[in-house]
């Protein structure tokens, strides 16, 4: 068994910036690598069973898709976008949405298999229409990598004047409207006695419409920092006490699992991807409000068996979608849709094919009518 991954425009949306994406990516060969099934990254040649394409929207990645469905390839397609996920991001995004309501089956249709990293997700596909095979699996984090470290925390801290005892509320992501970066810089306003930071991309306003988010862009307050791109991602995560993400939609949130892995209490907005994988009061503390959002923060930092519990919580939740575990995931279902195909293989032609290939076998002239009289049976008749 040999899989090809396959992202189109990967190269140019990493010089861009990194995404959740590109990371789910890198996640994808990591998990292959760990459950040791051969990946090849090279898709020209087709020396491959299994073509899995992370993504899957655009040109490339449908032409590839049906041009190895008819070499009798799998193809896997990995559904990380969706309409409501794109929706608050970009300019114009909010009407783009009910195109790409209509354009994503296209693309993901393609797939003999659909993968997608949460059930919220599932629901949003299946609402577009579409009938094929859908399976849920996490993205996973690398517990490992993002285990905390305490020099790159102490270094942090020191070059930006934070105490110890110093509570630093952070987030990671790129600064999207949707990702609820205008109620972050209002709750750091409120909470002048707590240190904020966001980690992440801020993007030109020709791309985005910040809105009232840019007077905390153009001048944050004294404890707001809005970092940019943060290239010593583990360090961002080291340094911070409360990881804080008040996004309005996601797939699931990479982040998340990243900041469980580095043992990080978390606090989140309660919106139904989360259902069933993050537990208010075990693994995160959920909020609906900036007020409650402040309420949480406040729990945290000043309950230290609270904390404690919730960064147990957290650390049981990233060994749970741990890289390891998702490779073997992956590796049963390649296994599975492979089976399919050669149960597949081995059925039986039809019937007018099993007719006429006896027929043909015999290698002499015949009378038709005769013969086809001796093959009624064959063909499931009675004279």
């Amino acid at each position: 068994m040999r899989v090809c991954l396959y992202q189109e425009g990967l190269e140019q949306m990493r010089r861009i910036s990194k995404s959740g994406i590109t990371a789910a990516f890198e996640h994808l060969k990591e998990a292959l690598r760990a459950a040791c099934v051969p990946y090849t990254t090279k898709i020209e040649g087709g020396e491959f069973d299994i073509l899995h394409i992370n993504l899957g929207i655009g040109p490339l990645s449908k032409y590839y898709a049906e041009k190895y469905k008819k070499l009798r390839k799998r193809v896997i397609i990995h559904a990380h976008s969706t309409a409501e996920d794109f929706e608050g991001s970009f300019r114009f995004s909010k009407r783009l949405k009910p195109v790409l309501r209509k354009v994503l089956p296209f693309f993901y249709g393609s797939a003999d298999l659909i993968l997608c990293p949460s059930a919220y997700t599932k629901g949003l596909l299946r609402s577009y229409g579409l009938r094929n095979e859908i399976k849920v699996i996490s993205n996973g984090v690398n517990v490992r990598k993002y285990a905390t470290s305490s020099r790159k925390r102490s270094e942090y801290r020191r070059k930006e004047g934070i105490k110890n005892g110093s509570v630093l509320v952070f987030c990671v992501g790129h600064v999207f409207s949707k990702k609820g970066a205008l109620d972050f810089a209002r709750i750091a306003e409120e909470m002048p006695q707590f240190h904020f930071r966001w980690f992440g991309t801020v993007y030109n306003n020709l791309f985005v419409d910040y809105g009232q988010l840019k007077k905390y862009l153009k001048k944050p307050p004294a404890n707001l920092k809005f970092t940019g791109f943060y290239k010593d991602v583990l360090k961002a995560y080291s340094a911070g006490d409360i990881f804080l993400f008040p996004s309005y939609d996601e797939n699931q949130g990479i982040v998340i699992l990243e900041a469980a892995a580095c043992g990080k209490p978390i606090i989140v907005r309660n919106i139904p991807v989360y259902e069933g994988w993050l537990v208010d009061g075990e693994n995160c503390l959920k909020a609906r409000s900036n007020a409650e959002f402040k309420r949480c923060i406040q729990r945290i930092a000043s309950d230290a068996k609270l904390k404690k519990r919730l960064v147990k919580g957290a650390r049981k939740l990233a060994e749970e979608n741990s890289i390891e575990k998702i490779g073997k995931k992956l590796k049963g279902i390649y296994e599975k849709l492979l089976a399919k195909r050669r149960r597949i293989k081995r059925k039986k032609p039809f019937l007018s094919q099993r007719f006429f290939a006896g027929v043909k076998s015999r290698g002499k002239k015949f009378k038709f009518r005769k013969e086809l009289l001796r093959r009624l049976p064959i063909l499931g008749l009675r004279r």
